[in-house]
C-alpha cells in the first residue's frame, strides 16, 4: 500500500504545480489537508488497511481535474486516476472504488460505503479547523476569479452561515468530534455577521 500511495502523491503534487495561480483555495495545500484529515479519520472510524489506501489514493486524485476543467473536475480527475491506477495494474475493484471516493467529493452526491463516507468527511475537513476562515478567504479570492463572484461580507457569510448550517458528516467521528468543532465556526460566522469579529 504504502508504495503506490506514494507514487500518486509524487505524481500529484507535480502535476497539482500546474495550476493557475488563483486556485486560491483547490491548489496542493488543500489537497494535501484532505489527505491528512483522511488519515485521521480513517483512523478514529478503525478503517482496515484497504479501505484507507483506497481512500488515500483517491484524496490525492479528488481534485487533480481542475487543471482541465472547473466546473466538471470530479469527473476529469476519474479520468486521471483510471488512466493513472491502469497502469499501475491496480486491483480492478479497488479501482472502482477509488473511483467512486472522488465522486463522493461531488455536491449534492449521497456517499454510500464508509470508504467514500470517510473522504466526503476529509474533503470538507475545513469547516471544523481552527483555520476556517483562513480557508473561506482563499475560497472567496478564487471564485472571484474563476466565477466572478462579487459579494458584500455580509453577503458571503450568509452564504457560508447556510452552508455550515445544512452540512452534515456522514462518519462516525464526524457527527461525534468534527461537527463540535463545526459549530464553534458557526458561532464565530453569526459573530462576524453581527461585526462583533
Amino acid at each position: 500500500m504504502k508504495l503506490l500511495v506514494e507514487r500518486v502523491e509524487d505524481y500529484v503534487k507535480r502535476k497539482l504545480n500546474h495550476l493557475p495561480k488563483n486556485m486560491y483555495f483547490h491548489n496542493v495545500k488543500h489537497t494535501q489537508m484532505v489527505v491528512r484529515a483522511s488519515k485521521e479519520v480513517c483512523d478514529k472510524v478503525k478503517a482496515s488497511e484497504d479501505i484507507e489506501e483506497i481512500v488515500l489514493i483517491a484524496a490525492w486524485f479528488h481534485d487533480i481535474g481542475y487543471l482541465s476543467d472547473y466546473y466538471n473536475h470530479e469527473e476529469e480527475s476519474k479520468i486521471i486516476a483510471l488512466e493513472f491506477l491502469i497502469k499501475e495494474n491496480y486491483n480492478p475493484r479497488k479501482i472502482n472504488e477509488v473511483l467512486n471516493c472522488i465522486n463522493a467529493t461531488r455536491f449534492g452526491y449521497e456517499p454510500q460505503s464508509l470508504a467514500e463516507k470517510i473522504i466526503r468527511d476529509a474533503d470538507v475537513y475545513h469547516l471544523a479547523s481552527t483555520k476556517y476562515f483562513d480557508w473561506l478567504a482563499k475560497l472567496r479570492c478564487e471564485w472571484e476569479h474563476k466565477l466572478n463572484t462579487c459579494l458584500t461580507d455580509e453577503q458571503w457569510y450568509n452564504k457560508n452561515l447556510v452552508f455550515l448550517k445544512n452540512h452534515s458528516f456522514c462518519t462516525a467521528y464526524g457527527q461525534r468530534v468534527l461537527e463540535k468543532k463545526k459549530q464553534l465556526n458557526i458561532h464565530k460566522n453569526i459573530k462576524k455577521m453581527e461585526g462583533r469579529i
